[in-house]
């Protein structure tokens, strides 16, 4: 919903860079937008990319979780 709501944003301003002969905050504001699309953008792909719950073959071999222990001696 973020995205979509930023990507609408950007086409307003980029509209208003036309109607105001480019102003320097119009500029600027279109320029954040776009930043702003591009970090939300990355934000979902790396949230979509990480799956809470899976264990890396590090951890399973961990020693703090009983993986790869040595028996005892006696």
């Amino acid at each position: 919903m973020t995205l979509l709501v930023l990507y609408g944003l950007q086409m307003l301003v980029g509209a208003a860079n036309i109607w105001t002969t480019f102003s320097d905050v119009v500029r600027a504001s279109h320029l954040a937008l776009g930043a702003a699309i591009w970090a939300v953008s990355v934000l979902i792909v790396v949230a979509a990319a990480y799956q809470p719950g899976e264990a890396t073959e590090e951890a399973e071999a961990s020693p703090s979780m009983g993986g790869g222990r040595e028996p005892a001696r006696a």
